[in-house]
């Protein structure tokens, strides 16, 4: 049975920018109601905090809003496997920067397919947020004509259709693939904690069956995975942050404030997180893991570091997981130094 949401075909402009004044209402509606607590960000976080604010409610940001939180290539991603400071090189041209960000990727999809054959398609990204991606034609013929517009200025050769490859998709297919394998392939419900846009959810939302999806994210960030989940998927999506706000069942993705989670009831079946513990402090970590268990989270899939960043992070290698999960797969993770860790629920 096909249990997964219908995209949203092709959104108008006047679409998105009512979008975006709902998300920038729901941003300063959730600023009003607030709850402290073991959830907030680690002092190391709190510096981007105001930034973020700033640019998720500066109006015309949100549309675009990937070329400024994912660009491609080696600026991507702050994480990658290299020092920090080769991702803060602005010496080298324009031209120079996207030559090395295309290797970088290449060397990426290479080993993504030696570990497991895909498709280029696999690796179309979303356009919503406009990324900056490295477009790729889908046919000889196409790349014959974009090097005739380009060089030759044909101007009437047919526009290719093209393939859009960012670094954060390259990822997320990575994640699926692991979560395919090495999980129960029954995902009534999954809750991913520290979902950043939404990325990896609409890619397992779109290819795998799931019931329902939760989303956790600080309360800066949930307007922005509103945003884009609402402008991928014509479902019915939810956001609980109020007191009074319940569960709706019919709500195939849901978006909570990290607050409303001890409001959540039954048992999930898969726990993700990916790159967002390794930022937090211990008392965020006892929060989460004491809701995971209280929640009876069948499977946990993490990715993070298992070095200190800074002196308040907690390496994946001491979380407070409960006894009665066993670690299945412990491995260093495809693309950086970072443990890949599963682990599933006994008793």
């Amino acid at each position: 049975m096909n249990n997964r949401p219908p995209l949203r075909i092709q959104p108008s402009d006047s679409f998105f920018g009512e979008l975006e004044q709902e998300s920038i209402a729901l941003f300063y509606a959730i600023k009003r109601v607030i709850v402290p607590g073991a959830w907030e960000s680690s002092p190391v976080e709190e510096k981007y905090q105001r930034l973020r604010e700033v640019l998720l409610t500066t109006p015309g940001v949100l549309p675009g809003f990937r070329h400024l939180f994912l660009a491609a290539g080696r600026l991507n991603f702050p994480d990658s496997p290299r020092p920090k400071e080769y991702y803060l090189q602005w010496d080298n041209s324009l031209a120079g920067q996207k030559r090395a960000g295309a290797l970088h990727l290449l060397k990426m999809a290479i080993r993504l397919y030696r570990h497991r054959p895909f498709k280029l398609e696999d690796l179309d990204d979303n356009l919503v947020g406009q990324p900056t991606t490295y477009r790729i034609p889908k046919s000889f013929g196409g790349g014959f004509a974009a090097i005739g517009r380009r060089f030759f200025k044909l101007r009437n050769l047919e526009r290719p259709e093209l393939y859009h490859v960012t670094e954060a998709q390259i990822r997320f297919l990575y994640y699926r693939m692991q979560i395919s394998t090495l999980v129960v392939p029954s995902l009534d419900s999954i809750l991913e904690i520290g979902a950043g846009y939404g990325g990896l959810a609409a890619e397992l939302l779109q290819h795998l069956s799931v019931g329902q999806y939760f989303v956790l994210e600080l309360p800066e960030s949930v307007p922005l995975a509103y945003f884009y989940l609402r402008a991928c998927f014509d479902c019915p999506i939810q956001v609980l942050y109020r007191p009074e706000d319940r569960l709706d069942s019919t709500a195939r993705i849901v978006i909570l404030a990290p607050w409303k989670l001890p409001d959540l009831g039954g048992e999930i079946n898969l726990l993700i997180n990916t790159m967002s513990f390794q930022h937090m402090s211990r008392e965020n970590l006892d929060y989460y893991f004491a809701e995971l268990d209280r929640l009876k989270v069948k499977w946990m899939y993490l990715v993070n570091r298992d070095t200190q960043r800074d002196p308040t992070d907690v390496i994946v290698s001491q979380y407070p997981i409960p006894k009665c999960y066993t670690v299945l797969y412990r491995k260093p993770q495809l693309f950086g130094p970072h443990l890949e860790v599963v682990c599933k629920r006994e008793a």
